[in-house]
């Protein structure tokens, strides 16, 4: 299962600035270098440096590094915010997938404290995963490493306000924040503990 489990990582990896559209293969590996480079790295909001340049976020780092490599200013206006909350998103949601759950068990979606209209409707609900490869899904029970929601752009900016895909999968929307979390079946003793 090991191979199997590197397999499934270097998925998750790849799916890392993959739906970001406009970029070109160079910008968009660019992107995967800063967000693998700053994960890496362990920041939270601290200030780091990259090629001598002192940047106060990854997010700033984005926009100037783009704008640096191509000269195209529209970088520097993108929301690199929501890309960032969004792309890390996916990859934590996709890598816990790969490396702490095997095919068959289950998940339970775990919505953000601030959670949307959107997120609140799968709040808890439990799901099975599987592999990728697995033929005749069910898109709405199911869940797999690579599964993502269109988050195509309706509007100006790298992603829709909303993705127009309503199966489950984190991240549902742009600036999603929920996640996955192992379902345990607990005894009828346990339950009662809990609830005392």
């Amino acid at each position: 299962m090991i191979g199997n489990r590197a397999h499934l990582l270097a998925m998750a990896e790849d799916q890392v600035a993959r739906f970001i559209p406009d970029l070109t293969i160079k910008e968009r590996d660019l992107v995967r270098t800063l967000f693998f480079d700053y994960l890496r790295r362990g920041h939270h909001g601290t200030g780091w440096t990259w090629n001598g340049c002192y940047y106060s976020s990854l997010e700033q780092t984005m926009g100037f590094t783009l704008y640096r490599a191509t000269g195209n200013a529209d970088f520097l206006n993108w929301n690199w915010d929501t890309i960032v909350v969004t792309e890390r998103t996916m990859f934590y949601a996709n890598r816990f997938l790969a490396e702490q759950i095997e095919p068959g068990q289950q998940v339970r979606w775990l919505a953000c404290r601030t959670e949307c209209q959107h997120c609140r409707v799968y709040e808890g609900q439990r799901f099975t995963v599987v592999e990728p490869g697995t033929p005749r899904k069910d898109p709405m029970t199911q869940v797999w490493v690579g599964k993502w929601a269109d988050l195509s752009p309706s509007g100006p900016g790298p992603y829709s306000a909303v993705a127009s895909c309503r199966e489950p999968v984190v991240p549902l929307h742009e600036h999603c924040r929920c996640i996955w979390t192992h379902y345990v079946e607990l005894t009828e003793a346990q339950q009662q503990r809990l609830e005392r």
